[in-house]
């Protein structure tokens, strides 16, 4: 993971991937295996080219309540 981790949102249903935001505008998709070490298994990245958008800073990560779908935001 590059860049600061700014929030972290685990998967409501399987409970085995964590979603990871950075100040870099990354979501880095990560599972653990049964050994305890970590794996990416997902990298999401924020464009920011927009021009409503001021930053590629994402602040919050969220999934849905059936776990198919990730929501971001930022400023």
């Amino acid at each position: 993971v590059t860049g600061g981790v700014t929030c972290l949102a685990w998967d409501p249903i399987s409970q085995s991937v964590l979603a990871a935001s950075t100040t870099e505008g990354q979501v880095y998709l990560l599972s653990r295996d049964q050994r305890g070490e970590w794996h990416q298994i997902g990298l999401i990245e924020a464009r920011g080219q927009q021009p409503y958008v001021s930053s590629r800073e994402i602040w919050s990560v969220a999934w849905s309540p059936c776990g198919n779908f990730l929501a971001t935001g930022g400023e």
